[in-house]
């Protein structure tokens, strides 16, 4: 493989990628020698590649140029893959201050067509993460409203591979994770309790259906995303927003919640049988399990199940410590969203 026209901590980021993928995928075949071999080559590729980063940062010429903000993002990427928490929050944070040297999130987005991909992942992985951090901790350049209309403009019409959300409720995510954030210090506010209400009516009115008749190249597991991620979203939007008590656990709402995430785990035994798509449903089954604490043994067994298959095929641990976390807030006997979560995440395979 050649890496002539990539910087150095490109190149240890690349090599500490496969190195992170082919442990995960072969971990149970080799034996202990082998396995402490291939992490302390990961690491040592990882140390190089952080090493190459803040040489790049501290160099005057080199510190906010593409190629040293693409080496960023690329090892964001890389430890999101290797580590759901807490690593993601310290390089995101890093990124976003070189990316406003540049003139802003929006100006960069606008201006950079090499770093316009990296971008739209990094803005992605910045949503997703907040919606498994705390409220009151939310990175508020990914759960500000002013991202609703860049993101829309980057996202488009289509799918991004590691997420597969249709669009309007990839929106909808950015606002219930705005009104977590507002909700954690003001929970008896009416606007907000109406804004809330306002938000879950919008979530209900979306149509999967005409989402996949509109879409520009409709699929059969088109439909099962638009239902899977209208359930997921519907279920975070009251499991969290009843955490910060903007909505209220009233008999209705929990029925709700609960039809939803009876409807999310009955679509995703559909989506873990399609190789198009279960390769990127971390986030809906980590909902799904969320709301499993209140459903079945049967249902906790197949998120537990999934989860612990998809780490082997996507070649991540990042679904084993979904597992693990989903594990112990089970076992907590406490059912609320933020109790689930004791740091951030990024569970974004």
């Amino acid at each position: 493989m050649a890496f002539r026209d990539t910087s150095s901590s490109v190149r240890h980021t690349i090599c500490y990628l496969t190195l992170g993928h082919r442990i995960q995928q072969l971990a149970w075949q080799l034996d202990e020698a082998a396995l402490v071999e291939e992490r302390s080559r990961l690491y040592h590729h990882r140390g190089e590649a952080m090493r190459a980063l803040s040489e790049d940062i501290s160099n005057d010429r080199s510190q906010c140029t593409d190629t040293t903000i693409l080496s960023v993002l690329m090892f964001l990427f890389a430890d999101v893959r290797q580590f759901a928490a807490p690593y993601w929050r310290y390089h995101l944070t890093g990124a976003t201050q070189l990316i406003l040297l540049r003139g802003g999130l929006k100006k960069l987005v606008r201006t950079s067509a090499m770093l316009r991909p990296s971008l739209l992942y990094f803005m992605i992985i910045g949503v997703m993460g907040n919606t498994t951090s705390s409220a009151s901790d939310q990175i508020p350049a990914t759960s500000n409203l002013d991202l609703i209309d860049l993101m829309a403009e980057a996202y488009g019409e289509g799918l991004f591979p590691v997420l597969f959300c249709p669009p309007t409720l990839l929106l909808d995510i950015i606002r219930i994770n705005h009104l977590r954030m507002q909700g954690s210090t003001n929970p008896t506010d009416e606007i907000l309790q109406t804004s809330a209400y306002t938000l879950l009516e919008q979530i209900q009115s979306f149509s999967p259906e005409q989402w996949t008749v509109t879409s520009a190249a409709p699929r059969d597991e088109w439909h099962i995303l638009g239902r899977i991620y209208q359930s997921a979203i519907l279920v975070y939007c009251i499991s969290s927003l009843q955490s910060v008590c903007l909505l209220p656990s009233s008999t209705d709402l929990n029925n709700m919640k609960a039809a939803h995430g009876s409807r999310l785990l009955l679509q995703l035994r559909k989506a873990m049988m399609s190789p198009a798509i279960k390769k990127c449903m971390t986030w809906p089954l980590v909902v799904a399990g969320v709301q499993a604490v209140s459903l079945s043994a049967t249902a906790r067994t197949f998120v537990t199940q999934q989860l612990t298959e998809m780490s082997l095929d996507v070649g991540s641990p990042i679904p084993l410590t979904a597992r693990d976390v989903l594990k112990k807030f089970w076992d907590s006997g406490n059912t609320a969203w933020d109790v689930c979560f004791d740091q951030p995440y990024a569970f974004v395979s």
